[in-house]
């Protein structure tokens, strides 16, 4: 197995301009130095959306004083409302590595100062949903870097107001009994404790595993948000819970990538893997996928999906078999379940030209797209 990257690589694509100054945009190259995969490729992932793309460029309102020189950078979260101010001195400083070489993105000025206003809010917020998106995905390896690891969830927040839906999966029963250390439940499960009283999965939340008991019988569990901690029999939460629940996150899994691809316009993906593993591409080629990574999803066209490491510079392209993708022994996907509204339907396709005469356009295209009511 070969691992594709670089620019003889059939997977790459460059796809942005040398564009540096701030414009509300993700349009320019940019690199990443810090260890947020979670965030870039979240923000690279949205970007790609037109109501994403949007809603980043709505976010930021660049001051500039009467020669038209910038000041400052206020960024202003849709989910929380709250507004978090980077000068410009602070943006130049952000992108040379600091004392202990910590350096946010270089390259594109739009991506540094995401990074920043969100790190700020991460610390700073008090807002109660992002606070409870935090808690159920602590960050346990690195507790003082702010950004390391950042789910998802927490950035589709900040930008667009509402968290990513999470899908996990592991299938391998037995690797999670020894090896895993926790558990996402698809949808809100009920078992029996120890004690024969009745407990709640819940849906989205992150379970940790305590310890088991020296005969491997038990499985303490404790839920990352609540911290609430109870004793389940391992075979009966393996048959009814962890079994059933993994079909459902595939299947869940694959809806997001079919509705993705039915409305590309309003929805954003994100792919993480948890280990090395090697993905086949759609022609026939395999790729090796980095160890604990984000990738972007960009595109899904039938069984082709297209996704982008937005860590490299060149935000390299892998056209991944949809099949290949769901059977993996173990992934994450983070993603939203949008429908494309009839507006912005039209306004896309007014945007890029699709009909140009006609007098009457937006019945016509009312007509194309979901029939004449005639």
């Amino acid at each position: 197995m070969n691992r594709i990257t670089g620019i003889n690589n059939p997977a790459y694509l460059h796809h942005t301009d040398n564009k540096e100054e701030a414009n509300g945009k993700i349009d320019g190259d940019f690199t990443q130095h810090l260890q947020d995969c979670g965030l870039i490729s979240t923000l690279f992932s949205i970007s790609q959306t037109k109501e994403g793309a949007q809603a980043i460029e709505d976010s930021l309102v660049i001051v500039k004083d009467e020669d038209e020189n910038i000041l400052e950078y206020n960024v202003t979260f849709q989910g929380t409302g709250e507004t978090y101010t980077i000068t410009q001195d602070e943006l130049k400083q952000l992108k040379e590595p600091d004392e202990d070489g910590r350096q946010y993105a270089t390259g594109d000025d739009d991506v540094a100062i995401f990074e920043r206003a969100m790190e700020m809010c991460f610390e700073q917020s008090d807002d109660e949903t992002l606070r409870e998106i935090l808690n159920n995905y602590p960050n346990e390896n690195a507790p003082d870097d702010t950004l390391y690891g950042v789910t998802p969830a927490s950035v589709s927040y900040l930008l667009l107001g509402k968290p990513f839906e999470t899908i996990k999966t592991h299938k391998d029963t037995e690797e999670f009994k020894n090896e895993v250390s926790y558990f996402i439940p698809d949808k809100t499960y009920a078992i029996a404790d120890f004690y024969g009283n009745e407990v709640e999965l819940k849906e989205g939340h992150l379970y940790t595993k305590m310890n088991k008991s020296v005969d491997d019988k038990y499985l303490w569990l404790k839920d990352n948000e609540s911290q609430e901690k109870f004793i389940i029999n391992t075979e009966d939460f393996c048959n009814n819970i962890f079994n059933p629940n993994e079909e459902n996150a595939t299947e869940h899994a694959r809806k997001m990538l079919d509705n993705f691809e039915q409305n590309p316009l309003s929805n954003s993906i994100v792919f993480g893997t948890t280990g090395e593993c090697s993905i086949e591409c759609t022609n026939g080629s395999v790729y090796e996928f980095d160890k604990a990574h984000a990738y972007s999803v960009i595109k899904v066209d039938g069984d082709k999906v297209t996704i982008a490491n937005a860590s490299t510079p060149d935000n390299t392209r892998y056209f991944v078999d949809k099949n290949s993708l769901l059977n993996l022994e173990s992934f994450w996907l983070f993603g939203s379940e949008n429908q494309d509204s009839e507006e912005m339907i039209i306004e896309d396709m007014l945007d890029k030209e699709a009909v140009t005469y006609y007098p009457n356009i937006l019945c016509l295209l009312k007509d194309m797209l979901f029939g004449s009511k005639n």
